[in-house]
């Protein structure tokens, strides 16, 4: 799976997490971030159907990926719009500081998107894909 990750010496080192009510990833002070499923796609058909999934909101399969955006500025537009479409209840972002040496595998969702011909849900916008979204698969033995 390494030819789809971005390389460890250009991915961001911030990145911007947005929780809100319901959302899968969980976080704690002693363990950091955890997604909700520790699957590893080892192979192409595994990750396509791990980022499919992970991208289609009506699916309620547990996600190996946790979702952060490098802009701050997109992150705070994002929490926006969900506070808006959800009743204005509350949600926050989160700045997580990411070294190299981590264990974090990141995804830039475009590229996945593009190489793996993903098929996009009608609810979400193409456009967000482009902007500086990435999906995260972080290591459950490292702390975040």
């Amino acid at each position: 799976m390494n030819m789809y990750q971005v390389d460890r010496q250009t991915f961001p080192l911030t990145l911007y997490r947005v929780d809100y009510p319901g959302v899968q990833t969980t976080y704690s002070h002693q363990l950091g971030f955890h997604a909700a499923s520790n699957f590893t796609p080892y192979h192409v058909n595994g990750l396509w159907n791990s980022v499919e999934y992970h991208l289609d909101w009506t699916s309620w399969r547990k996600s190996p990926f946790i979702s952060a955006f490098s802009s701050r500025e997109h992150a705070h537009n994002w929490a926006h719009v969900w506070r808006e479409n959800n009743g204005y209840q509350d949600c926050c972002v989160t700045v997580i500081k990411i070294k190299a040496d981590h264990g974090v595998t990141v995804f830039r969702v475009a590229d996945l998107v593009d190489r793996l011909d993903i098929r996009l849900p009608t609810s979400l916008n193409p456009l967000s894909t482009r902007m500086n979204t990435f999906v995260s698969i972080i290591s459950p033995q490292r702390r975040l």
